[in-house]
């Protein structure tokens, strides 16, 4: 069964609600001060990211065209230079809430790209196809935040996709 636009949006609306919640959550349970503040600007992304939706689920409910949302560049790059520090300090057993959380927030992220994804492809109407594809990548770059963060924190040699260290080493 084919969903309607206004449907795609508001299941969109709901994994930012969704995203929101557990982020400020992950904020909540997170000791390292660096960590937590990561977690609520991530939780500040998704809301920007419902106001996009929201506005655009009211005007395809209402039968208006649809406008085109501005999602803004994302603020979670200005972190990654603090990161390092709290991978250092996650390490250890008193980290396993944290590696959790980052664990949860990453399988999150993925679950958001692949529906962007999916919906970008099948959107009718070219401004959501656009939104959508937009938010993917938004999405994209948290998701690599967030994996980047767990591979640097369980040593396996990644960070950002650059090996840390090689067999000469």
């Amino acid at each position: 069964m084919s969903k309607t636009v206004a449907q795609v949006l508001a299941q969109a609306i709901e994994a930012e609600i969704t995203g929101f919640t557990t982020y400020l959550e992950f904020a909540r349970q997170t000791r390292d001060e660096t960590g937590k503040n990561m977690f609520i600007t991530l939780a500040r992304e998704e809301v920007d990211h419902y106001e996009i939706l929201r506005r655009q689920f009211n005007d395809a409910f209402a039968g208006k065209p649809i406008e085109p949302g501005e999602i803004s560049r994302t603020e979670i790059a200005e972190l990654v230079p603090k990161l390092d520090s709290v991978a250092k300090r996650t390490a250890g057993a008193e980290g396993a809430n944290e590696l959790h959380a980052l664990k949860t927030a990453i399988d999150l992220e993925r679950a958001a790209i692949d529906y962007y994804t999916e919906w970008s492809a099948k959107a009718d109407d070219a401004t959501v196809r656009e939104t959508f594809k937009n938010l993917a990548q938004m999405e994209e770059g948290h998701f690599e935040l967030l994996r980047s963060q767990f591979d640097y924190i369980n040593n396996t040699g990644h960070w950002f996709g650059i090996n840390q260290w090689t067999m000469e080493d």
